[in-house]
């Protein structure tokens, strides 16, 4: 957790980046994790590990994992609920609905229709855009990224100018099997309310400028989620992935900055994808920003995949306090395959 003593020197914010004549904002971010904490301590016993071990190789403390009696449906639904209880958006005004993953518990039908079973049962949109997508941990930026792009598609009389986007990450069902894994990830999902307006609306907790996604090349299949007679597996290539992870943020960051016309001295707050303490210490130092500018909350959580930047923004907003003075923040995310995302955007909050 850190404290941003530092905000931005331009009290209009970052105007310069909207979109045809459009603005994307975040209206709200809700999380839940599984219900069953599990300390590192717990798993140094469980593995015959050193005390202490698992912090020093990761920086994580706790993980949650979901219980044995709920369904990888049930913890979406946990904070799409907190979502439509927070916002009170109605299923009619929602455009676009995309659900992202990398441990999906079923081919079809898709998480993001058994959502829009659950929040419109009856049906009074049926225009609504639903589908899942699988970037690994960068799936949330490659969410939003969409979203973005159908709400500006829409039709300038359309009233439907809401996307929801639901990150849902059940690591547990897969871990067990290798060490290396089994000490890093926590089972958790998140929903984002986000809409798109001629103007920056006084509700909205952020405003979302410009996005950069791609992905680098690995042979290696260094990340890999599969199931072998019925059981889930996961294998990982610590060193290599460890490598790529810091080149190809770097990398993103950089390109994002170009984009929007910023240094990184302009920047207020990282927020990385939390896949491990390590990653983000040599993040920091690789690009020469000290670590206190890094949101880190991977101690708590563990690597909760497409979950994790959410994650961080929901408890930034518990947090902080609403703030007419935007902080300038870099969204990153790395995922296998590899894939990556990045975002420019401004957050109206105080920490």
């Amino acid at each position: 957790m850190i404290g941003i003593e530092q905000q931005s020197n331009t009290p209009s914010g970052f105007l310069g980046n909207c979109e045809h004549g459009k603005f994307i904002g975040i209206v709200d971010v809700t999380s839940s994790v599984g219900s069953e904490g599990i300390s590192s301590s717990d798993l140094e016993i469980q593995q015959g590990l050193e005390p202490g071990y698992i912090y020093r190789r990761t920086g994580i403390k706790n993980r949650f994992y979901k219980s044995a009696e709920s369904s990888f449906l049930d913890l979406a639904l946990q904070s799409v609920k907190k979502l439509m209880l927070n916002t009170g958006i109605s299923p009619s005004d929602i455009s676009a609905l995309i659900c992202a993953s990398t441990t999906f518990d079923r081919n079809s039908p898709s998480l993001a229709c058994q959502v829009m079973n659950y929040i419109d049962p009856d049906g009074t949109n049926n225009d609504c855009f639903a589908v899942d997508i699988d970037a690994a941990c960068s799936g949330y930026v490659y969410a939003l990224s969409i979203a973005k792009g159908k709400l500006t598609e829409l039709d300038i009389h359309d009233k439907k100018k809401f996307a929801i986007v639901v990150t849902n990450e059940v690591y547990s069902d897969y871990l067990g099997h290798s060490p290396s894994s089994d000490i890093l990830f926590g089972d958790a999902s998140t929903a984002t309310l986000i809409e798109i307006s001629d103007v920056i609306n006084e509700n909205w907790k952020a405003v979302l400028h410009k996005f950069h996604t791609g992905s680098t090349r690995d042979d290696n299949n260094s990340i890999c989620i599969y199931s072998e007679n019925g059981i889930g597996k996961m294998s990982m290539k610590g060193a290599f992935v460890y490598e790529n992870a810091i080149k190809t943020i770097s990398y993103s960051t950089e390109k994002i900055l170009k984009l929007c016309d910023l240094h990184l001295d302009d920047i207020d707050l990282f927020v990385t994808h939390q896949a491990n303490g390590k990653i983000i210490d040599s993040i920091s130092r690789k690009i020469n920003v000290d670590k206190s500018k890094f949101y880190i909350n991977i101690d708590q959580y563990g690597n909760t995949g497409a979950s994790s930047v959410p994650l961080c923004l929901a408890e930034i907003y518990a947090n902080g306090k609403k703030s007419d003075v935007r902080l300038k923040t870099v969204l990153t995310t790395f995922g296998s395959g590899f894939t990556f995302g990045t975002i420019f955007a401004e957050l109206f909050v105080s920490l």
